[in-house]
């Protein structure tokens, strides 16, 4: 898979951020979530949703990236759904067990090997040369198993820590 940074991308990212930073202005209180898009970012970025692939990539690398990987080893994957995605090659059977599928999506997600085209991600991993793993999966069915994961982990890690 060909490794170039997709700007748009990060641009869809961008969007969201100053969006967010426009809804937490007072003066801004008054308006509507569609008022402000409209007002402040229509013309801008006229063919893009504010739920766009920008921040889905961003809430993934969130839930993926960001926690140490031992503490990723610790939940429980058996209730995680990930049957939509769609298995082009997978060397060392990983799709059969939910917690080594979820290691290689994050494997893919840090080293960004995944490619948007359309509404279809295709994500690549090849970090040992004998275990190779593609897959794809429509953007709207990542985000449903990306809420579904984000869920699991509240249950799972955050209120564990955070309940007295």
């Amino acid at each position: 898979m060909d490794k170039q940074t997709d700007w748009e991308l990060v641009n869809q990212g961008i969007l969201c951020i100053d969006w967010i930073m426009q809804c937490n202005k007072e003066e801004n209180a008054h308006m509507t979530l569609m008022e402000l898009f409209s007002r402040d970012f229509g013309s801008k970025y006229e063919q893009t949703r504010l739920l766009n692939n920008g921040l889905l990539m961003m809430a993934s690398y969130l839930l993926f990236v960001y926690p140490v990987e031992c503490d990723l080893d610790k939940i429980n994957a058996s209730q995680i759904d990930i049957s939509s995605f769609n298995i082009v090659r997978d060397d060392n059977n990983d799709s059969a067990n939910s917690h080594r599928f979820l290691k290689r999506i994050r494997h893919c997600i840090a080293h960004s090997r995944f490619k948007m085209d359309g509404n279809i991600i295709t994500f690549f991993d090849d970090y040992d040369q004998q275990k190779i793993i593609e897959f794809k999966i429509d953007t709207e069915k990542f985000g449903v198993f990306i809420n579904q994961f984000s869920h699991e982990i509240n249950n799972q890690m955050i209120q564990k820590f955070t309940t007295p």
